[in-house]
């Protein structure tokens, strides 16, 4: 299972995984599109560089109906994620990101 990570980009604007950056509703939309495929319906959302907090919860606010859990990474979650190359919060084993950039 590939991690859908959503950042916030300011202006109204959000990427997942990466990618070039989408209005909010595009971004809520294709979320949609892959949740509709998965039983666990999770995303790890974070906020950009230098993006204020209204413009990160105006993107929570979007997503949010689109997942079923909705989990907040902040820059000492990153920090571990990109040393273990792992998103879990617990203790428990988990898969390596390939999606995160390294």
């Amino acid at each position: 299972m590939r991690y859908i990570i959503a950042t916030a980009a300011g202006n109204g604007r959000g990427s997942l995984n990466g990618e070039a950056d989408l209005s909010l509703d595009q971004l809520a939309l294709r979320i949609r599109g892959i949740m509709r495929y998965r039983a666990l319906k999770l995303v790890y959302v974070k906020g950009g560089s230098g993006v204020s907090w209204a413009d990160f919860i105006d993107m929570l606010d979007r997503i949010w109906p689109e997942a079923d859990v909705v989990s907040i990474v902040t820059p000492e979650v990153d920090r571990l994620a990109q040393q273990q190359h792992c998103l879990a919060t617990s203790r428990r084993p988990c898969d390596n990101l390939r999606s995160l950039p390294r």
